[in-house]
C-alpha cells in the first residue's frame, strides 16, 4: 500500500477514503508507516466496531495501534458523535449535522469538532438539527380517519420529523404509506411509522406489552424458513438492507453486505 501525505505547516494529512472490508487491513498497513515524533492526522471513513456485520466498521484492537501515533483521526460512517478513547480521545466522529437514519439513530446531539493542533485540545460544538418527535397512537375503529384527527391535534410547523408508534388491534394490512402522508399533510416535514402486531398472531408471547415489533414479526417469520441457520441474524441483516434501500448512496454496502451473508450462509452449511 502506498499512502499520500499531505503536509501543511508542521501538521500531515492523511486521507484514506472509504476502505469497505478491508479497512482492518488498510488501517494497519498505515500505523506502521505513521512517524510517532511527527504530528499526523488520519481521515478515514469508518467507526468502531468491526466489519464482521456492518461493512466498514474498523476493530478497535486497530484504531489502538494509533495510539501515540496520531493527533487527531478523523472517522465517519455512523451519525452520531463518538470519540475513542474515553480518557484522552484521539479518534473521533462528528456524526451528520442532521438526522440521517432517521429511525434508528439513539443520540439527538448533533454538532461538529473544533480541533487545535498545538494545544490538542477539542471542542464540540453542538447544532440545531431539525427536531425528531415521537408519539404513541391507538385506535377504536378507523384507522385512517382516527389517525387523521391524532395528526391534526399535533400541532405541527412543517419542521419536524414525526416517528409515530401505532399498536395494531390485528395483523390486517395497513398502509403505512398513506398514513405517512396524513402526517406530512398536517404539517410534518417527514412523516415514519412504526407498527406493532398483537402477540395473538403467532401461538406464543413475545413482545413488549403484549405486541411485537416489525422486526419481532420477520424474525418469527424466518425461524420457519429452513434455508437459513440462524434467524436472528438474518434479521438483523434485513434491517440494515432496508436501511441502505432508503439511503440513496450506499448501495455499495448493500451488495457488500449482502456478498457477506451469503458467504456466511454457506459456510455454514459447509460445516
Amino acid at each position: 500500500y502506498e499512502f499520500e501525505k499531505i503536509t501543511i505547516g508542521d501538521v500531515n494529512f492523511y486521507g484514506v477514503g472509504y476502505p469497505g472490508f478491508a479497512v482492518d487491513e488498510v488501517l494497519e498497513k498505515l500505523s506502521e508507516n505513521l512517524n510517532e515524533n511527527e504530528k499526523n492526522i488520519v481521515m478515514v471513513h469508518t467507526a468502531l466496531g468491526g466489519s464482521e456485520f456492518l461493512p466498514g466498521l474498523v476493530n478497535t484492537d486497530i484504531i489502538k495501534r494509533f495510539k501515540d501515533k496520531v493527533i487527531y483521526m478523523a472517522g465517519g460512517h455512523l451519525h452520531s458523535f463518538i470519540s475513542y478513547p474515553k480518557d484522552k480521545p484521539y479518534f473521533f466522529i462528528p456524526g451528520s449535522t442532521e438526522f440521517w437514519n432517521v429511525l434508528n439513530e439513539k443520540n439527538n446531539s448533533k454538532g461538529v469538532i473544533i480541533f487545535d493542533t498545538d494545544t490538542l485540545e477539542y471542542e464540540f460544538s453542538e447544532l440545531s438539527p431539525r427536531t425528531r418527535i415521537e408519539k404513541e397512537f391507538t385506535y377504536e375503529n378507523d384507522i385512517t380517519d382516527e389517525f387523521e384527527e391524532f395528526s391534526k391535534n399535533l400541532g405541527l410547523t412543517g419542521e419536524e420529523l414525526v416517528i409515530v408508534n401505532i399498536k395494531l388491534k390485528d395483523s390486517g394490512y395497513v398502509n403505512v404509506n398513506e398514513l405517512e402522508k396524513i402526517l406530512e399533510s398536517n404539517g410534518a416535514l417527514k412523516g415514519y411509522i412504526k407498527l406493532r402486531y398483537p402477540n395473538s398472531i403467532f401461538d406464543r408471547n413475545l413482545g413488549e406489552e403484549g405486541y411485537y415489533s416489525v422486526r419481532d414479526v420477520e424474525r418469527e417469520i424466518i425461524n420457519y424458513w429452513e434455508e437459513f441457520s440462524d434467524a436472528e441474524k438474518i434479521t438483523s441483516y434485513l434491517q440494515k438492507f432496508k436501511e441502505y434501500q432508503e439511503e440513496n448512496d450506499r448501495e455499495k454496502d448493500f451488495f457488500e453486505l449482502f456478498d457477506t451473508m451469503l458467504e456466511e450462509e454457506i459456510g455454514n452449511e459447509n460445516k
